[in-house]
Formats: structure tokens, C-alpha cells, sequence
């Protein structure tokens, strides 16, 4: 069915406002007709747009099928954003990922590299975890590549290796994924396989809390608490503690409480 005009008018709204919200309308019909003929990207682009308003069961239901619709017509993204959409234990979810990095999406490589790590879809199996990060990082994934950075840090089914662990966290921390930017930092923090350097995991933990990555937050506050590279200042410590608190860190909100 055509969007209706009130549909249309809503996905205007949630548009970029870099446009009128009568050319967004436009925009979003014409979508809708090209992927009425299979365009592929349409598709997508109307997923996005329902995926942005998904506020009732129906509009949720929208965005997962022209997801999927998207995904058919061979848009690795679109197959990684109907698997997100998706509970995790359902197969639906990991047979769309796996066909998401067959057509090299790496987030749905990293993505289904965790379905391995978890068993959602498929067995436990944490060489294929690895192979599907280092798929996900070498597509340019910011979650692959901190993924992989994890398993050489821990040794999980692979030599423990600290300089491959910064390699990778710095890699995720350059595209953009501030727990890779959080994982150098803990490196320099506590000098594993590097010269301990307090003044470079401070920097590190700023870097990642200005990507809204809470532990990173946490973690800036904890060398303000702790004195470590800094003077022991509780005052500086609040506002990171309390950033990573609103981010979701349980770890931040309690340290903030004892603050005060």
C-alpha cells in the first residue's frame, strides 16, 4: 500500500533537515514507487525511514520488510539491519547475517562472529568467532576489529598477543568505536606488552568518552579518583563518572554514589 500522506509527512519530520519537509515527502513516495519496482536501495531507504519512526508494532513490521526486501535484492546492510531487527536467538537472525557478510557488510560479519561467540543460531565456536571479526574489521567494522583485538588480548583460541591487541583496538579506535579507543587506553593504563603511560591512557579514555562509550567515561574518572598520571581530584572525576552513568555503565553510578 502507498504511503499514506500523514505517513509520509511523519517521515519528512524524522528526515535530515537539511531539506523541506515537502521534498522529504516527495522523496519518501518516490522511494516507495522504485522499490515497488525492485530497487534495491529504495528499499532500503524506506526501511531506514521506518526503522526511525518504529514506535508501534506495524511501523517495526514495515522497516523489518523492506529490510528484508532490500536484503533479497542484495544489500548486505539492509540483510544486518532485518537480522538486528530480529531476537537473537531466532535463526531468522543468523541465516540473514550470514548472507549480510557473504555480501560484505562488516557489521553483519562482527555481528554474526558474537551469534558464534553466544550460540544464537549455531554453536559455540570461537574460531569462527575470530574469522568472522577479522571479516568484519577488514570490511571496516569498528566492532571486528575490537573483537579480534579482545581474543589476542585474552588468548582466545588464539596466542596471546598484546601488540596485535593494540594493533586491532587502534584500528576500531580510528573507525570510529570508542571501546577500541578505551581498550588502548587500558593497555597504556596497566602496560601490557607497552611502557605504562598514564598520560596516554588518559588521553585514550577522553578520546572514547567523547564517542559516548561509557566505560571509556568510567575510566577517565577512575584516574582522577585513583591519581593515577593526575592529582586525586573527586571534583573531575563526577562529570565522568556521571557521564558514564547516564551511558548505561552500572560501574559508573555506583562509584558516582559514593561520591556524594
Amino acid at each position: 500500500m502507498q504511503l499514506t500522506k500523514a505517513k509520509r509527512f511523519l517521515c519528512a519530520v524524522l528526515w535530515t533537515g537539511s531539506i523541506t519537509a515537502g521534498l522529504a515527502a516527495d522523496l519518501a513516495d518516490l522511494y516507495w514507487k522504485k522499490c515497488e519496482s525492485n530497487n534495491a536501495q529504495a528499499c532500503f531507504k524506506l526501511g531506514k525511514l521506518y526503522n526511525a519512526m518504529r514506535k508501534t508494532n506495524s511501523e517495526k513490521k514495515q522497516a523489518l520488510m523492506y529490510f528484508e526486501k532490500a536484503c533479497t535484492l542484495g544489500v548486505g546492510n539492509a540483510c544486518t539491519d532485518a537480522a538486528l531487527h530480529l531476537p537473537e536467538e531466532d535463526p531468522r537472525a543468523f541465516q540473514l547475517l550470514k548472507k549480510a557478510c557473504t555480501l560484505k557488510s562488516g557489521e553483519g560479519c562482527s555481528n554474526l562472529a558474537i551469534h558464534y561467540t553466544q550460540g544464537w543460531g549455531a554453536k559455540q565456536d570461537p574460531i569462527l568467532t575470530n574469522l568472522y571479526y577479522q571479516k568484519g574489521c577488514k570490511l571496516k567494522d569498528s566492532t571486528g576489529c575490537y573483537g579480534l583485538g579482545f581474543s589476542y588480548l585474552k588468548g582466545l583460541s588464539v596466542d596471546k598477543s598484546p601488540s596485535k591487541a593494540k594493533h586491532y583496538f587502534s584500528m576500531a579506535c580510528t573507525l570510529g568505536g570508542g571501546d577500541g579507543c578505551s581498550g588502548v587506553g587500558y593497555l597504556y593504563e596497566m602496560g601490557i606488552g607497552i611502557p605504562r603511560d598514564y598520560a596516554k591512557a588518559m588521553a585514550y579514555y577522553r578520546r572514547s568518552c567523547t564517542m559516548k562509550y561509557d566505560v571509556g567515561c568510567t575510566n577517565v574518572g577512575d584516574l582522577y579518583k585513583d591519581a593515577k598520571g593526575v592529582e586525586k581530584d573527586l571534583g573531575a572525576a563526577k562529570p565522568y563518572y556521571l557521564k558514564g552513568c547516564q551511558l548505561g555503565d552500572h560501574e559508573a553510578c555506583r562509584r558516582l554514589k559514593t561520591l556524594y
